[in-house]
């Protein structure tokens, strides 16, 4: 009992320490910035202060909030002792508002009183109901107040059931909260105006502790100050919260990556708990030049990081060198695989007949003696991980669909409803169906793995337009700009796309794990990367076996739970100020183009027109961009609103492989497939990454991989990233850019930080079908599912099993066309489906600096595909089994 009261004080102290942070949101229907909302603002900030010369101060914070909303305004309640930092939460850019809801301590939500007479309201915004507040009860929301308005524009004998009426529209229908959970106070006059104001300052509740854990400001004023031609340090004032913070540490600027400090300054607060002398003499009815942050305040004291004990600024580890391999060795195979490529594309050159385009001369059927490459040019990238998404290049066309993730196979019989694979593909496109007969070259295999969403690629935008133009005749007239062209065109990609991976999501589900594979196409090396499992939970899976290369780039924890604790213990012993301090911080070593993207209000609705150069960006090796470590840049960051710098614990900036657990929204309807690019906002974290999916399940050490994110399922997503130390909500979305650079975000999934262990293992499931041809009792000879008897021999050590339980092996090769002789453990029906089933180990994608300075990007893709050519040479004469 004394250490609850203990407790209770501390945070009290520290709740009058720094400002209680109030966002103010309105429910009603319309724009945010009603004249409503604004004469309730200026109501009850004069309700804040006592004397009455003030009285239009309120208004004055008002027109502040509404002509600059990203900045916070501070208010004084002298009557309790408290000060009051106003956000408002823009409900029309959810983005926006998440940035407001994050830091938080009440929300206060703006209503009507409604009329039960009134046969129609107005009926709530749309983009909040829909939007915004899915978006904020993902990320939590704060304890709420609801400020019910015109109240008294009713009678006195429905003013009553008036009130209730609004309150249950605002907690039922906006906010999706239960009653209890929200408290309610009219605000129709000054003395109800002043009881809404006791009651936000009694508003007590334990802060979410990945707040607690680090220190973060909200910038009440941020400046550039150029340090270089494109380097300049970011200047913020504001208070600190969550913990205290120390010089030595980095610090996360939201979207653009982690930095450290040049110093640390404590200045006088701008706004104090009582009016200081000084102001009044000058003019104490309105807000001095000090609070208004036109007067720079001197350092009462200066702290700097101590060169030995400050934070390394590190993101990527650097590989160590392999002494037992050969460098001359390893260059003469690069420059071979250069060679190979040069010889692919001289190969399309003498297909293509003359005045034809290279995107017409590459559905041209080839011969053999086209087909003169490498002997694993079908292995220059992986198969489809996560579904076989289109494209088309001029080196190679991808005429052999390898239908990776074409899934079949339900529980029961049925599975003869499968068609037999024939050598008619059919290609989908933006315009339809096409079908294709398949090409005899090893080269045309379907590789899709860097393409996750199905993407075409074409060789120029000549090509790309000539394809799409088809789709779009029926849709323009000659007298359509050119602008209106290029929406039209954009909106017709993203339909096929979207409609491509629809059916990819739908035969997923429908057929889970089934692939096909063309008949020219060898399985065994097809499917060379794949092993047999005997059992998928007791079988060993080696941990560290045939690692892609990016993997040594991403640090590995000993442990992750102890390390998060030292690091949350060595911050509390190096704090150099306390929770509440008013401070400038100087950021040093950010880009500028980031910063002026960063500082730009039209930042979060449309991207940067500038593309800049490595030389602007400053970018090093390891992750290095300018002063700091950060993300490859994209001309966005990926947010909107207030900007909240947030100190990083001990060992943070190292990227490693992070584990989210998650579940896609009801309100998200499109698919999401492994490896699709997304903004992840991890606490006041912004950065953008590739995450493949994968079961989410206790006690094992293998999980399956999943091709596209389940929905009204947990799922796990296994991405690139530095490390964050639980606890910390997890929010996933989308990012779509639409004519002119626009930006459409919606959420997708919601979750919370799990672990970082890059020995996670995510296994990839095929299964590949046949049929029985004949059948005798426990014997039968099975067709369709390969189609040479070298393959039949290298596959004959895997399990078979049938759809109507049944386990058998391959006992023999019959004939040459695939034909196999298979023994079961009883009667094999003749309408049975008998399967085989393999595995692969996926790994996410590592997302790469566009401009890299030391050109570094062509040679990493090269030694990856080595590194894939040697792991099939190392393949045996049958398929491993475990």
């Amino acid at each position: 009992r004394d250490a609850n009261k203990r407790m209770v004080s501390y945070e009290k102290k520290l709740e009058k320490m720094a400002p209680k942070v109030v966002a103010v949101m309105t429910c009603d229907g319309g724009d945010y910035d009603a004249s409503d909302l604004r004469d309730f603002l200026g109501k009850f900030v004069n309700s804040c202060e006592r004397r009455k010369e003030l009285a239009n101060e309120g208004f004055v914070v008002a027109e502040k909030l509404f002509h600059a909303p990203n900045l916070p305004q501070t208010v004084r309640v002298e009557l309790h002792d408290h000060r009051f930092q106003i956000m408002l939460v823009d409900h029309g850019h959810k983005l926006a508002a998440l940035e407001a809801i994050k830091s938080a301590d009440v929300l206060v939500c703006v209503a009507s009183a409604h009329s039960k007479k009134e046969e129609k309201y107005d009926p709530p915004n749309e983009q909040l109901v829909e939007s915004t507040m899915p978006t904020l009860r993902a990320q939590g929301l704060p304890p709420m107040v609801v400020a019910l308005r015109n109240s008294m524009k009713v009678s006195p004998s429905e003013r009553n059931a008036a009130r209730k009426l609004g309150m249950r529209i605002a907690t039922e229908e906006i906010l999706s909260v239960p009653k209890d959970r929200v408290k309610s106070q009219s605000v129709d006059t000054e003395q109800e105006m002043k009881m809404l104001v006791r009651m936000v300052c009694e508003q007590r509740a334990q802060a979410p502790a990945w707040r607690t854990q680090r220190p973060y400001i909200i910038s009440e004023l941020s400046t550039i100050e150029p340090i270089s031609e494109h380097l300049s340090n970011l200047v913020v004032e504001g208070y600190v919260r969550g913990c205290g913070v120390s010089a030595n540490q980095l610090f996360h600027v939201p979207g653009v990556g982690d930095f450290p400090l040049e110093k640390v300054e404590l200045i006088e607060e701008r706004v104090t708990k009582r009016h200081n002398t000084k102001n009044k003499s000058s003019n104490s009815k309105s807000i001095s030049d000090l609070e208004m942050g036109k007067v720079r305040q001197e350092a009462l004291e200066t702290f700097v990081p101590d060169p030995e004990k400050r934070e390394p600024v590190v993101r990527e580890n650097k590989p160590p060198n392999d002494v037992e391999y050969d460098e001359d060795a390893h260059d003469a195979r690069l420059e071979h695989l250069k060679w190979e490529d040069e010889e692919k594309k001289k190969v399309m050159m003498r297909l293509k007949p003359k005045g034809w385009s290279d995107y017409q001369a590459s559905w041209l059927p080839r011969d053999e003696s086209d087909d003169e490459g490498s002997l694993f040019e079908e292995e220059d990238e992986e198969d489809a991980d996560q579904g076989d998404f289109i494209r088309e290049e001029d080196a190679k066309m991808d005429d052999d669909d390898d239908n990776d993730d074409t899934d079949g196979g339900g529980d029961g019989g049925g599975g003869n409803e499968r068609t037999t694979k024939t050598t008619t593909m059919t290609i989908s496109t933006g315009k339809g169906t096409t079908n294709q007969n398949e090409n005899n070259g090893d080269e045309e295999m379907m590789t899709m793995d860097d393409h996750e969403e199905g993407d075409i690629e074409y060789d120029s935008d000549e090509e790309e337009q000539e394809h799409w133009d088809g789709d779009l005749q029926g849709d323009i007239s000659s007298d359509d700009d050119e602008e209106t062209l290029k929406n039209l065109l954009e909106a017709s990609k993203d339909s096929a796309k979207r409609a491509r991976l629809r059916a990819l999501e739908d035969e997923n589900f429908q057929y889970p794990d089934e692939v096909e594979f063309p008949e020219d196409v060898e399985a065994r090396r097809r499917f060379a990367k794949y092993k047999g499992l005997k059992s998928f939970r007791t079988s060993p899976w080696d941990p560290k076996e045939n690692l892609p290369r990016d993997y040594a780039r991403a640090f590995a924890l000993a442990s992750y739970k102890r390390l998060g604790k030292r690091s949350k213990e060595y911050l509390e012993t190096t704090m150099d100020l306390d929770v509440g301090s008013y401070v400038r911080l100087t950021i040093k070593g950010i880009p500028t183009v980031c910063l002026e993207n960063l500082l730009d209000p039209q930042s979060s609705t449309f991207y940067s027109s500038k593309i800049p150069s490595s030389v602007q960006l400053q970018v090093g090796d390891a992750g290095g961009l300018g002063g700091g470590v950060g993300q490859p840049w994209r001309g966005w960051t990926g947010g909107a609103g207030a900007l909240v710098v947030s100190g990083l614990l001990r060992h943070e900036s190292r990227m490693t492989v992070m584990h989210f657990g998650v579940q896609k929204r009801k309100e998200y309807t499109d698919p999401v497939p492994s490896k699709h690019s997304m903004w992840w906002h991890v606490g006041f974290r912004r950065e953008k990454a590739k995450a493949i999916f994968s079961h989410d399940g206790l006690n094992a050490d293998k999980f399956k991989f999943e091709r596209f994110l389940p929905p009204r399922v947990p799922a796990m997503a296994s991405l690139f990233m530095p490390i964050t130390f639980g606890p910390a909500p997890v929010l996933g979305f989308s990012e779509k850019i639409g004519a002119g650079g626009a930006i459409q975000t919606a959420l997708v999934c919601s979750g919370n930080v799990r672990a970082a262990n890059p020995d996670r293992i995510a296994l990839k499931r095929v299964v590949l079908t046949g049929f029985p041809f004949r059948t005798h009792k426990h014997k039968g000879v099975i067709r369709y599912m390969f189609f040479n008897a070298e393959d039949v021999k290298f596959f004959s050590p895997l399990e078979l099993w049938t759809k109507y339980g049944r386990r058998g092996k391959i006992t023999d090769a019959l004939g040459t066309h695939g034909h196999m002789k298979c023994l079961f453990n009883g009667v094999i029906l003749q309408h049975d489906t008998v399967c085989v089933t393999m595995f692969k180990r996926m790994f996410p994608k590592l997302e790469r600096h566009q401009h890299n300075a030391t050109n570094q990007n062509s040679e990493i893709e090269l030694e990856n595909r080595m590194h894939d050519r040697r792991e099939f040479e190392q393949t045996g004469d049958k398929m491993q089994m475990y």
